[in-house]
This record gives structure tokens, sequence and C-alpha cells, in this order.
């Protein structure tokens, strides 16, 4: 197993706290779970996206069972670009461009010049983290959380990091590369402190990422076998789904279900020449500044069972969401 603990670099933030901050901002750490991982994949289209989450038993060790939960996107562009160090990104003042996409996943608090959204800023990742519960090795008790992730880029390079919130920020200075990351891959990672983390993977075949959250919360494994999971990613990304976006939710066993729309906006109801009762379709409302909105629709239907208030109210779609 590779051994690199010597090669972390520590940054001074305390990341669980940050990554504990950041996901207070959404509904629910599961909404966040939901949302993150398809719009870093949407970022990086190239055509179709396919995205996966899948829930997998981690081999038992300590006699604990755990789970991994790994989202894998596909027809995408994956994490390419410099491996850059938080030097490396103040000399260049702090910015990073639209395809430095591994300095990007890395990085935190950079500026990006094209956009202003919450992954631009590297903060994407704490959806990611916060569902991590990495036992502590050394002091129990103490909070930790780790993601892996894993990119095969168009060129055919393969690249494996890894970082750990312990609670300080810490990232890998340098990732593995092509067959040093298939070894890990498909074994083990272990760290010089102890901690080893059962992967036991397929390596990427399809260009595209994958994040790795081992030991995954008993929320993540409850919301993924619940449904709830489903619901947000229905909620979040209906639309979506319907122009051309997959995702797919595999359990442990293999078993697939795929996102589809919910009843009351299937086939695009709106675009029916005679329109379902209840149904109200408002197109090209000027709102002033040169803005215009495409279609409010509104549905009313006493055959939509009732579902919890948090998915209740008025959804705003923007940016092909």
């Amino acid at each position: 197993g590779a051994d690199m603990t010597s090669e972390f670099s520590l940054t001074p933030t305390n990341m669980v706290g940050r990554v504990r901050n950041i996901i207070r901002n959404y509904q629910t750490p599961i909404r966040a779970l939901a949302q993150e991982p398809v719009q870093n994949a949407k970022d990086a289209a190239r055509g179709d996206v396919v995205v996966e989450y899948q829930l997998h038993t981690q081999c038992p060790y300590d006699g604990q069972n755990a789970y991994t939960l790994t989202i894998t996107d596909s027809n995408t562009i994956g994490l390419r670009g410099r491996p850059l160090s938080l030097a490396q990104i103040q000399e260049q003042g702090g910015v990073l461009h639209p395809d430095e996409r591994w300095a990007r996943f890395e990085g935190m608090d950079y500026a990006n010049p094209d956009e202003d959204a919450l992954g631009s800023r590297g903060q994407g990742k704490a959806a990611f983290l916060y569902h991590s519960r990495l036992p502590s090795a050394s002091f129990p008790g103490e909070e930790r959380m780790m993601i892996l992730y894993d990119t095969l880029l168009e060129d055919g390079e393969y690249r494996l990091g890894v970082r750990y919130a312990s609670p300080l920020d810490t990232v890998l200075r340098q990732p593995f590369y092509n067959d040093a990351a298939r070894e890990i891959i498909t074994s083990a990672y272990r760290a010089k402190d102890g901690t080893t983390i059962p992967l036991a993977l397929e390596p990427l075949t399809k260009v595209g990422t994958r994040v790795i959250v081992p030991h995954l919360s008993d929320e993540a494994v409850g919301a993924f076998r619940s449904g709830e999971l489903y619901q947000w990613l229905q909620r979040c990304w209906w639309r979506a789904v319907q122009t051309g976006l997959i995702i797919e939710l595999i359990d442990e066993q293999g078993k697939r279900e795929r996102v589809v729309a919910p009843a009351w906006w299937e086939g695009e109801p709106w675009k029916e020449r005679v329109k379902p009762e209840g149904l109200r379709l408002y197109s090209d409302i000027d709102v002033g500044d040169g803005l215009r909105i495409k279609r409010i629709v509104l549905r009313h239907d006493e055959s939509i069972a009732r579902v919890e208030s948090e998915f209740w109210g008025v959804q705003l779609l923007r940016g092909q969401q």
C-alpha cells in the first residue's frame, strides 16, 4: 500500500468547522449531497452527463461495519489541469481559470473569473466531506472527515487525490498517478497514522470523475435507503433529467434506480395543446432591466399526494437546471 502521510500539505483552516458552516446554508445536508455533485458534473459536461451515486459495504476492520459512497460522473471532461499548491494559487493572484479543474476542486477560497456560484469557490466539496465520519486512529471521539477522488482524463492520464479534515485541512501535495492510483483504488489506501481505507473499486474506464466518501454517515446511509436522497435528486434536477441528464442510485446489492421527473411534471404538461385542468402557464414575462422569465407553471391537482413541507413552495430553475 502507498504510504503518503509525509506528502500532505496542512493548511491552517479548521476544516471540520468550516464544512459544517457551509452545509448550514442548505436546507438539509442531504440536499447538499444531491445538489453539489451533480452541479460539478454539469459544469464539466461533454454531452449528456451521467451521474451515479453508489453505496458500497466497506470491508469491516476493527469489527465496525462501514459504508462508502461513490459519486461518479461520465460524459464530462474530468478534473483536468495541473495540481497547484496553495502558494502557487496565491502567486496567480488567487485566481483559478475554468480549465484548472483539479486545482479548483482541491482549492478553497479562490476567485473564479467566470462565475460566482458556490461551487466556483471550491466550497462544493463540503457536501462530500460533511458525510464522512472517519474514526480517529489516535484520538477516539475526535471529528475527522475524508474524501478520495480519482479522475480519468481525455489523454488517458489517471489521478487519485486525498483530502482529510482532521480537523485541520490536509490535502495530498501531489496526486498518485496512473498505475500507482489504480493499485490503491483496487485495494486500499493506507496512511502512516494507521488509517486504512478499504476501497476494492474498479478503476474508472470512462473519462470523468469519482468522489469516494468513506465511513459514510448514518444520516446519509439512511437517506440513501429511505428514498430521501432520491427525493432531493428528483426535486433539484427533474427538469435537467427531462432534457438529457441521467442520475442513477445503485445500492450495495447492485440494484439501480434511475431518477425521473415527479408525476405532476411528467411529459412536460405545459407543452400540451389542451392543458391539464388546474395547470396555469405564463410565458415570456418581461421583468425589466432587459430580463425575462421564460415561463411560470402553476399546477393544482388534488391527486398529488401531500409531501413533507420541506418540498413545498415555488421552485426557481436557472442556468439549465
